[in-house]
């Protein structure tokens, strides 16, 4: 199977894991810096700020560490030409429709009940039920985040499946312990203030 007949998340597998890692370091890196615009607007106009990314875990060590890491070893698995158990070009083409429908659903059930819609606001969300031009590039990424996972999840499955050598299976287990990580760091988001944080 060559990985690589289209679609936008198969030319990203065709990169070197290094790219990869960059592209998905640049995500967050640009929510620093829209989050930096938004604190110099606020104290140029003398107005409270809401909570930004340093409030938060998953934004500060997950969004900056843990999906960069993951998006290289998936790249690495991926690698063009790796043979796979799904080496039909119907199976990746329904994988990539699935990875897009479930990042929309997450992303939709992220972006609304579990966002928006909550009464704690934050930089992106200032009022309930509505976001913002930071908050939409949020929902962006978040979006690409999900989609980039879950194809991983399926094709690089079906790449373990094809060739269960260590290098292979390590790799993936890997990624979805550190996937894991960032889901503790979520929940820490809920629970614990980081130490570095000030309102």
């Amino acid at each position: 199977m060559t990985l690589g007949d289209g679609d936008i998340i198969s030319r990203l597998w065709e990169m070197q894991a290094w790219q990869v890692g960059l592209i998905w370091s640049a995500g967050p890196l640009l929510l620093f810096l829209m989050n930096g615009v938004n604190t110099f607007l606020h104290r140029n106009r003398g107005t409270k700020q809401l909570p930004g990314v340093t409030k938060f875990w998953a934004i500060m060590l997950g969004d900056t560490l843990l999906f960069p890491t993951i998006a290289a070893l998936a790249t690495v698995v991926m690698a063009k030409g790796a043979p796979s158990f799904m080496d039909n070009s119907w199976q990746t083409n329904w994988v990539n429709l699935l990875a897009i429908i479930l990042a929309v659903v997450v992303t939709a059930i992220y972006a609304f009940p579990l966002n928006m819609f909550q009464d704690e606001r934050d930089w992106t969300t200032t009022r309930k039920g509505r976001t913002n031009i930071w908050g939409v590039y949020h929902f962006f990424y978040f979006f690409a985040t999900v989609y980039m996972l879950t194809d991983f999840g399926i094709r690089g499955g079906g790449v373990l499946a094809s060739q269960p050598n260590v290098g292979v299976v390590s790799r993936y287990l890997v990624s979805w312990l550190l996937f894991g990580g960032f889901g503790l760091l979520t929940y820490l988001d809920s629970r614990v203030t980081p130490f570095w944080y000030r309102p």
